[in-house]
């Protein structure tokens, strides 16, 4: 098996930058893994990356007015009421609504999934909650929150059908599936290296800064096409088949089979340099839709999160997600380059003070065009102050002790995630494709799972079992 990334190091979109100024490794979007994303976790295992993150149990989340809420999950009951203890003492909604919510989300847990890649009803969200009679408040402080920081998108747009995967596999499926596994070190420290070595260990030929430009094919007509699986009917295999790759550089490679793992905003260029204009208007990637995710990464005098959290979702405002290192415990990856054997330090804090970086999905919705750019950096910055101020008013109203931040930045990843729109959902491709010996993979294929980290697992594994090792 040979790997070509056109990136220097591996991990796509899970990447980091080199922040100048504090001289740390920042990345360019926190995530979270829940419990209920087997796959991933499970390749973390495997890879030997499962040290790199620290579960949580629970869930904090925090609103103005001293609000606070646990979302814990009880093992003591049947996985589908394992959350109705915590979510009873929400103070976020009176008690009505998280009744009301409560059913909402039990109609939703009843529903039979459909099947991979059947067309979901066309329902966006919104409709279906105003359908059921949500509340404007269940809509803004539970809904919205909910499929903000799952879905990176609003209830106006994401399809029922996505926010269902959710409360199926997340919120209804017990004390694991709503486990949460968060980062210890640095995204390129993880899929960057780490993975890299455990590739090679299995005998995986890495070849970065290898950026594919051509895939190099012939006809065949007197030849079957067959495959391992059924395709959609819809679907007419054709009669050529990938005979090679060609690099940048000019380097031809040839191969027996082929898994293409390029993002749908860039494949087509692939396949129409490659002569495939045919097989790039069957996936019809103009449907989809990208979406931002924005990081405001601040440096400041003091930790704003209470206790001993690394991380707590935020309301009221445009951050979704606060993270910040646990007390006395800085990663040692903060102030110098580190191999991925680095260790912690007890420190209290980087030169440059204690570092917090909170999360705004779906920041193309949520955003001003001048705040998604370097001219709106300032403003965004005192909107998340002012959010972080109001939810975490102990850290800032200190008599004689101002709040300082020393230093901040923002970054915007524009292509993050796809938006979950019912076509969308509706109409993603499989991982197999006409063409003989190729297959695709990412999270914008069909998995029945959203733009996430498990989507993008799960479309790997199904694209390598269209090839059964004897035909490899």
């Amino acid at each position: 098996v040979e790997l070509f990334e056109w990136a220097q190091t591996l991990g796509g979109r899970l990447a980091s930058m080199r922040e100048p100024k504090s001289r740390q490794w920042i990345d360019n979007g926190q995530h979270i893994l829940l419990g209920c994303c087997r796959e991933t976790l499970e390749l973390n295992e495997r890879l030997g990356l499962t040290p790199f993150f620290d579960r949580a149990d629970s869930i904090s989340f925090v609103a103005g007015e001293g609000k606070r809420w646990e979302m814990t999950a009880s093992p003591f009951l049947p996985h589908r009421w394992q959350l109705v203890p915590a979510f009873l003492k929400m103070p976020f909604l009176p008690f009505r609504d998280r009744v009301a919510t409560g059913l909402l989300l039990r109609k939703l847990g009843k529903t039979q999934p459909g099947r991979m890649a059947t067309p979901p009803e066309p329902t966006v969200l919104i409709d279906w909650l105003r359908r059921e009679g949500a509340s404007d408040a269940s809509i803004a402080k539970f809904w919205t929150p909910l499929v903000l920081s799952t879905l990176s998108d609003t209830v106006e747009t994401v399809c029922l059908q996505a926010v269902r995967k959710v409360v199926q596999d997340a919120l209804l499926n017990g004390v694991q599936a709503i486990s949460a596994h968060v980062p210890n070190r640095p995204l390129r420290s993880i899929y960057g290296e780490a993975a890299q070595e455990a590739l090679e260990r299995l005998d995986v030929r890495v070849h970065l800064g290898a950026r594919v430009a051509k895939l190099l094919w012939q006809n065949y007509a007197d030849e079957a096409c067959t495959w391992p699986v059924d395709i959609d009917a819809d679907v007419e295999p054709v009669a050529c088949r990938i005979i090679g790759i060609e690099l940048a550089d000019g380097t031809k490679r040839s191969f027996n089979r082929y898994i293409s793992t390029i993002p749908s905003h860039r494949i087509w260029r692939l396949l129409e340099d490659s002569g495939l204009e045919s097989f790039a208007d069957m996936l019809d990637l103009a449907r989809f839709e990208p979406g931002a995710v924005t990081s405001v990464h601040l440096w400041c005098d003091r930790r704003i999160l209470p206790g001993d959290k690394a991380f707590c979702a935020t309301l009221g405002g445009p951050g979704q997600v606060l993270f910040a290192p646990a007390p006395g415990r800085i990663p040692a990856w903060s102030t110098e380059d580190q191999s991925t054997e680095g260790k912690t330090t007890e420190n209290k804090e980087t030169p440059l003070g204690v570092y917090h970086l909170v999360v705004i999905s779906a920041s193309h919705r949520l955003l001003s065009d001048s705040e998604l750019t370097a001219a709106g950096n300032e403003p965004l910055i005192d909107r998340v102050l002012d959010q972080m101020r109001m939810v975490f008013p102990e850290a800032f109203e200190r008599p004689g002790d101002p709040f300082r931040v020393l230093h901040w930045r923002t970054t915007t990843v524009f292509d993050a995630v796809f938006s979950p729109h019912p076509d969308i959902y509706a109409f993603r491709p499989s991982q197999a494709t006409p063409i003989h010996n190729l297959a695709i993979a990412g999270d914008w294929t069909q998995t029945d799972w959203p733009s996430t980290m498990e989507g993008a697992v799960r479309s790997g594994l199904a694209a390598a079992e269209l090839f059964p090792p004897e035909n490899r």
